[in-house]
């Protein structure tokens, strides 16, 4: 016979499975960091890694309010290119953030 207590439903327990899952994989795993050893990186001058890294800082800043973010993986250069150009405005971006996120999308695009 079971106990009779308070009946927690999935509204109770979803917040709690969002934060656990935040703490062990991390808020932004799949949105790959820029490390200057990395010999994709290594010949780059400190403007360029700094200009990628505010293109990814954007990129979670800017895009993360409407959507789920995807891998810079997920497409090549002409589908970065694409896709920021279609979202830029309806999400009021400005030429430099357009710029900087396209940046740092194309550069670890892997293609």
């Amino acid at each position: 016979m079971s106990r009779p207590g308070p009946r927690r439903g999935a509204a109770f327990f979803a917040p709690l499975a969002v934060a656990s899952g935040l703490g062990f994989f991390g808020c932004e795993s799949a949105i790959s960091r820029i490390d200057p050893a990395s010999p994709r990186f290594a010949k780059l001058a400190p403007e360029e890694i700094a200009a990628l890294r505010r293109g990814r800082a954007d990129y979670i800043a800017k895009c993360s309010g409407c959507h789920g973010l995807y891998r810079p993986s997920h497409g090549g250069p002409d589908y970065w290119e694409k896709w920021v150009e279609a979202m830029a405005q309806r999400s009021r971006l400005t030429w430099f953030e357009r710029e900087r996120i396209t940046g740092y999308l194309v550069a670890l695009s892997g293609h």
